[in-house]
């Protein structure tokens, strides 16, 4: 019985011109989206890094306890854990937003 899918040695003539138009297209997409589609991802980033951030500044208490059960660090003291925590996460998100991240 012979295969519907099987395909000659050197592969039809146009497969060559369907890959050229979709590398042609994928290049256009490229340089056209790519730009904007960098851009919305690493402010998504930056809004996800000030929303924990923020939730952190708000309720105080609870990122005392996050920095002393959760993920404590042995060398320094939950409030300083915690307040370098929430510097980092500000200063990650401003460096994104402006592209230096």
């Amino acid at each position: 019985m012979k295969s519907l899918h099987a395909v000659p040695a050197g592969g039809p003539a146009w497969t060559a011109d369907v890959a050229a138009a979709y590398a042609a297209v994928v290049r256009a997409l490229e340089r056209g989206a790519g730009p904007v589609v960098d851009i919305a991802i690493r402010l998504w980033i930056a809004q996800a890094c000030v929303v924990s951030a923020l939730l952190k500044l708000v309720d105080w208490p609870n990122a005392l306890y996050l920095a002393t059960y959760e993920y404590p660090v042995p060398w320094l003291s939950p409030e300083t854990a915690a307040g370098l925590g929430v510097t980092i996460e500000l200063a990650d998100a401003m460096l994104l937003g402006l592209g230096l991240g």
